[in-house]
């Protein structure tokens, strides 16, 4: 289903869209859960590229797509991307406010 969503986008409204961002980065939550880690990354990398085009580096999807990927990277024994992909998250969560301290908690925890 999400594949299919994926094409839709595409051809509807492109590439660099934050629609279809969402997309990859739910195909990205989705494929990880099935254990998936090389396809999941690949989606969460696409999913940034197209958030970081369509929205900024700043903006809070790359925030959480950064998480998703340390998270990831972490389980598969990529310490130093994890920790790169953990201190952008926590960057972008704190130039956000007091809205994402659970997330910025979260974050160092990884970091730690």
């Amino acid at each position: 289903m999400y594949k299919a969503s994926l094409s839709l986008c595409m051809a509807i409204l492109g590439a660099n869209h934050s629609h279809t961002g969402d997309v990859y980065l739910d195909l990205g939550s989705l494929t990880d859960k099935m254990d998936l880690k090389d396809e999941a990354l690949k989606y969460y990398e696409k999913a940034y590229a197209v958030f970081e085009t369509t929205k900024g580096k700043k903006a809070i999807e790359c925030g959480q797509t950064s998480h998703h990927m340390a998270r990831l990277l972490l389980t598969s024994g990529q310490i130093k991307d994890s920790l790169r992909n953990a201190q952008r998250a926590t960057e972008i969560y704190e130039s956000h406010g007091d809205k994402f301290v659970e997330n910025i908690l979260e974050c160092y925890i990884l970091i730690c």
